[in-house]
């Protein structure tokens, strides 16, 4: 106990100099004594009577196991998902994966069921803020948010699924037809068909310039679009460069110079 103690004392003083982030922000940590792990409060008060076998950190939980049983509680010690649930639990995107048998289900820390996977499968993506889920009984493809909240429903089919983000918006290709959503208010503003994929590259106030992904370094022809009020222009290609600059765009071709105000506004 003297060296439990001693320890705690230690990693008090250098959790309040080095102010480490987790420490910090969460208020609890874990500290390994003779018989597992335990929690602690940074006054060094023992918050959980439980030593636990192993632990993982995750967000605002910890994922802790205990003779062969798996479990989620919270930085102040509460138990958020039953030990006697789930066979085994992982982590994934800003959720849990618990599984049980055949069954699988992606979990909150509060165990409250975002998508049963029986008949759902996850499909692979490089995105760090949605997440696509194909639903092969009803055949129809949702894509969800970080915060479990559906943003977007597509026609069910076998082609690749690509996602280009930015911290607030996306562009989903899929079967020829680029879908922009705004990620933080889990909506689609509007979509086009197109052979190729595009990327977000300006927003200005009620514009957003989108202009084609460069997937490899041959591709040298870009091509542009611009949403006004969820409006797409340039769907014709006519603009050979597009620029987007205090809330105005500007398009350019071999022809003319013409500027975005509710519709075009030639400058010749």
């Amino acid at each position: 106990m003297k060296k439990t103690l001693v320890v705690l004392g230690i990693l008090f003083l250098l959790t309040g100099c080095g102010k480490s982030k987790t420490n910090i922000e969460s208020n609890s940590f874990f500290l390994k004594t003779d018989n597992g792990y335990q929690l602690y409060s940074m006054n060094g008060s023992i918050i959980t009577d439980t030593k636990f076998d192993k632990y993982n950190e995750y967000n605002d939980y910890y994922i802790v196991k205990k003779d062969d049983k798996v479990g989620v509680i919270n930085k102040k010690g509460k138990i958020t998902v039953s030990f006697e649930k789930y066979e085994r639990i992982e982590t994934f995107l800003n959720f849990f994966v618990g599984y049980n048998g055949d069954n699988k289900y992606i979990i909150d820390g509060n165990d409250n069921t975002i998508i049963d996977l029986k008949d759902n499968e996850i499909y692979k993506s490089d995105s760090k803020s949605i997440f696509i889920v194909k639903n092969t009984k009803d055949k129809k493809i949702v894509l969800i948010n970080k915060n479990g909240k559906p943003i977007l429903n597509i026609p069910y089919n076998t082609e690749d699924i690509y996602i280009k983000e930015t911290e607030d918006y996306a562009v989903v290709f899929n079967n020829g037809i680029n879908y922009l959503l705004d990620i933080n208010n889990t909506k689609e503003i509007t979509n086009f068909k197109s052979d190729r994929n595009y990327c977000v590259d300006k927003v200005d106030k009620n514009q957003i310039l989108l202009k084609t992904c460069k997937n490899n370094l041959f591709e040298t022809n870009v091509e542009y679009r611009l949403v006004l009020d969820n409006k797409v222009y340039n769907d014709d290609n006519s603009c050979s460069k597009m620029t987007l600059h205090n809330n105005t765009a500007t398009c350019t071709n071999s022809t003319e110079t013409f500027i975005y105000i509710n519709d075009k506004i030639s400058l010749q």
